[in-house]
């Protein structure tokens, strides 16, 4: 304040208190010191970490979201690792009824072969019968009879060929799927 003459006569000292601002200011330091800590586990993937302390100023409402966000991942996490595991057994199984059909077909297959090689000595046989029926009376009736059998067991032969084969179509179609 001045006096008449414009000299300064009195001096007035005006302060704000700011204990609650260095308050606020020191809470906010901790707070983002303990979020950087928990920030780091996160990222070195320590999804335990959760924030305990108490807080004041509303920054609780930080540390529960922070602690509800590890929660989250963890369920996230076994939610894929669940699916992920049960996609590997899904895989697994195709593979194995892959290869049981593929067995099975090459399986058919070789009994497709077999039984035309004994196509192929059933005929030579049958051929050899009428080469001797030739010979004698009796071995021809004899042999004419086992011929007319022979055929007839070479036509159910080639019939249930016939459905080995259709059978053996479907399965490869089943494979090939």
């Amino acid at each position: 304040i001045l006096d008449i003459s414009g000299k300064t006569a009195r001096v007035i000292k005006f302060a704000t208190d700011i204990t609650s601002q260095k308050k606020l200011s020191l809470e906010t330091t901790r707070v983002v010191d303990d979020l950087v800590v928990g920030l780091s586990a996160l990222e070195a993937g320590d999804l335990t970490v959760q924030l305990t302390k108490q807080y004041e100023f509303g920054f609780s409402k930080l540390r529960d979201s922070f602690n509800n966000t590890t929660l989250t991942l963890i369920k996230i996490l076994n939610e894929v690792k669940t699916n992920a595991d049960a996609l590997v057994n899904a895989a697994e199984e195709v593979s194995s009824t892959a290869g049981t059909l593929s067995q099975g077909a090459s399986e058919q297959a070789a009994s497709v072969e077999e039984t035309t090689a004994s196509l192929e000595e059933m005929g030579a046989s049958i051929d050899q019968n009428a080469e001797n029926a030739k010979q004698t009376d009796t071995i021809a009736t004899k042999s004419a009879k086992e011929a007319k059998q022979g055929g007839d067991a070479v036509k159910k032969t080639v019939q249930a060929m016939k459905e080995i084969a259709d059978k053996i179509s479907i399965i490869e179609d089943i494979a090939y799927q």
